[in-house]
């Protein structure tokens, strides 16, 4: 949403903590669709402010889950809901997991190496302690499988584009189906679609002409590699120039840490009761809702 036109594609890889995290079906549904309106809604946006239609992104959902202790069909289940979510609304996925899933069962879990997922040890109790972070074999096993993933839709795309290309089938409705839940009838399905549409045409006559030239957010910041705040005396110098002077407690408890190259870096909480005030002078535009993104790991 920071980005002028918005991104051309968008990868969504966190399978392992949802799989690990025992999300039910519904659960695994509404967070992926919520994610698929957010983008649906972001380009809306766009489109109403500059009056230029814009595609949706490529959105791929990677699946990089390959193995853990308990029953096959559990884990085989949460593949199937990924799946018929990326049928029902149109996204491509990709499972790490089909690529390598002989590999892996084809050898002792315990004894040989991990090439492909994470080591697993036993105990004297005959408990198993697996590790769901793999290691180097893995990445690169992942990134060809990728790279190969996006050079096939590329060449199916162009395919069917020049068969096609004088007798397309035009799909009026260019916003996501109705979201994929227990409720949802198989006869309400056009209506619910025409009302979504409906909501996103009223929402875009409420915009208003001067959007255009808005600042989207009244304060935003986030750590990573690739921003300016890739290493803590960059946050520290940041916040600094934010932070309140009301009677000297500006800041308790609270430190940038870590670098680009060794460690996850941030703002962290380094006591009890933490705490830290910023103050904003100058708002520039409407503030509907606060994002904080926090980390434990």
């Amino acid at each position: 949403s920071l980005l002028p036109s918005g991104p051309d594609i968008i990868i969504s890889s966190f399978s392992t903590n949802d799989a690990l995290a025992e999300a039910t079906p519904s659960q695994i549904y509404q967070n992926m669709q919520t994610l698929i309106q957010a983008i649906q809604s972001e380009q809306q946006q766009q489109y109403c402010i500059t009056k230029q239609k814009q595609k949706l992104p490529l959105l791929i959902y990677v699946d990089d889950f390959i193995a853990w202790p308990g029953s096959v069909q559990k884990w085989l289940e949460f593949h199937r809901n990924l799946h018929e979510l990326a049928d029902w609304h149109g996204f491509s996925y990709v499972s790490y997991a089909n690529a390598v899933r002989d590999i892996v069962y084809s050898s002792d879990l315990f004894t040989n190496p991990s090439y492909f997922k994470g080591e697993w040890k036993k105990n004297g109790k005959n408990e198993i302690t697996p590790n769901p972070h793999p290691g180097i074999t893995f990445h690169i096993a992942m990134s060809w499988i990728l790279a190969f993933h996006l050079l096939q839709l590329a060449f199916h795309t162009c395919v069917i584009i020049e068969e096609n290309d004088n007798d397309r089938i035009k799909i009026q409705n260019d916003i996501p189906r109705p979201p994929l839940n227990q409720e949802l009838l198989t006869e309400e399905i056009p209506q619910k679609w025409k009302g979504l549409k409906e909501k996103e045409q009223q929402r875009c006559i409420a915009t208003t002409k001067n959007e255009k030239q808005q600042q989207r957010c009244a304060f935003v910041w986030v750590a990573n590699r690739v921003s300016k705040f890739r290493s803590k005396e960059a946050i520290e110098l940041f916040l600094k120039q934010y932070m309140a002077t009301t009677k000297g407690e500006s800041n308790i408890g609270w430190k940038a840490e870590g670098n680009s190259y060794d460690s996850k870096h941030g703002w962290v909480a380094k006591e009890p009761k933490s705490k830290f005030v910023l103050t904003i002078p100058q708002i520039v535009t409407d503030i509907n809702y606060i994002t904080i993104l926090s980390l434990k790991s």
